[in-house]
């Protein structure tokens, strides 16, 4: 698998161990000049968008503004937009778009890409968003609870790093929690 993604582009070696008595191990990196990601989050008074590279830089940022009671189409419309816009940006910065990501709090079924209800949203019912996505812009597209994902940022990138067991308590215009046991989300 790594000679594949070494092929193709999304890895590369950044180096080589000390050696412990045998051949030295090669040090792999993501590629961050390779590509970006969608990632979106579902706030209270905006959905917030962004560029970032497989090392986990944010590139760009864009939001769209909302409110509490948003009609699911309205809802629906702006993330489309923002989406659209943030494809926009990865072209004009000659960069490729290999997926996009959505966090959203309320009933989900990340497996199958469907937001069964969005409490801000005065209609948002088995809303089908990995069929929407995907077939809008043709890219993989990945649903999931939004402070499973902050947990998740922390654990890889963030003050979570190398911890095992550890919670993040979000205070912003809601509250939230996202819980580490064990290593696991």
């Amino acid at each position: 698998y790594i000679k594949s993604l070494k092929e193709i582009g999304i890895v590369r070696e950044s180096g080589l161990e000390n050696s412990t008595g045998g051949r030295r191990s090669a040090v792999l990196e993501f590629d961050p000049e390779i590509g970006v990601n969608i990632a979106v989050v579902f706030n209270l008074s905006f959905i917030e968008g962004a560029l970032i590279n497989p090392a986990g830089e944010l590139i760009k940022t864009l939001r769209r503004e909302v409110y509490n009671g948003i009609p699911a189409k309205e809802l629906l419309n702006k993330l489309i937009n923002l989406i659209d816009s943030l494809m926009i940006e990865a072209s004009r910065i000659n960069k490729t778009v290999f997926g996009i990501g959505a966090g959203i709090g309320d009933h989900l079924d990340m497996e199958r890409g469907i937001s069964h209800s969005y409490n801000l949203s005065s209609n948002w019912r088995e809303v089908h968003l990995k069929k929407i996505i995907e077939e809008k812009f043709k890219r993989p597209f990945f649903l999931i609870n939004d402070l499973d994902a902050g947990a998740m940022g922390e654990k890889y990138y963030g003050k979570g790093k190398g911890t095992d067991n550890f919670v993040c308590v979000w205070i912003d215009e809601t509250i939230g929690m996202g819980l580490v046991l064990n290593g696991n989300i």
